[in-house]
């Protein structure tokens, strides 16, 4: 959604903040014997990276990848996807819907410093509000329209930075928002038909 001046009727769109937690699905979406957890939003992310991503490749490499995971995860969350639909949860740990999470398994150290470095920034559109929803695949046995994770390999090697990595598969229009707000994420549907004096 495109943030839309007051001054057309429209409300605009408060700024994204990184949520302090994330509810994960641990199946796909509609399986209902698959459990939820809540887990710490900087250490999803970092299970994630270390689920996606090798912690061998060039540093350049995975920080292009931990931002496309940030970002598509904050997408996720900002747009309610699952929430909207009925859900109790953010994110699925399937590969098929969302991104690879295996709870409990063990990080990365670097993985989990330049998570730490980066887990305030996201990607988004010049212009836009929302979190750009970065679809990526491995680039060898799943092809996409988004980032490669293996070609992010080639592409930090020939001299790009993240940024740059990101240009590579996103567009020219994007952009990286540094230091986002960190607060509780309060679901815009409280679950329950407000009526008169519900406050």
């Amino acid at each position: 959604v495109k943030p839309i001046d007051n001054a057309s009727g429209f409300v605009v769109l408060p700024e994204p903040v990184i949520p302090e937690y994330i509810v994960v699905h641990l199946g796909n979406p509609d399986d209902i014997s698959a459990g939820d957890v809540e887990v710490p939003f900087k250490e999803y992310i970092k299970n994630v990276a270390s689920c996606e991503i090798y912690s061998t490749w060039k540093t350049e490499t995975i920080k292009a990848n931990i931002l496309a995971i940030l970002s598509f995860t904050l997408n996720r969350v900002y747009t309610e996807w699952y929430r909207a639909k009925g859900f109790d949860f953010d994110i699925t740990n399937s590969t098929q819907y969302d991104q690879k999470f295996i709870n409990g398994r063990e990080i990365f150290e670097n993985i989990s410093q330049l998570t730490d470095e980066l887990f305030s920034n996201y990607v988004r559109r010049q212009g836009y509000v929302e979190p750009l929803f970065t679809q990526f695949c491995n680039g060898t046995t799943v092809t996409c329209e988004g980032l490669s994770q293996w070609r992010t390999v080639d592409l930090a090697k020939q001299g790009m930075t993240p940024y740059e990595i990101l240009q590579y598969y996103y567009g020219d229009n994007i952009e990286i928002v540094r230091d986002a707000q960190v607060m509780t994420n309060t679901p815009s549907y409280p679950g329950i038909e407000l009526r008169l004096g519900s406050f």
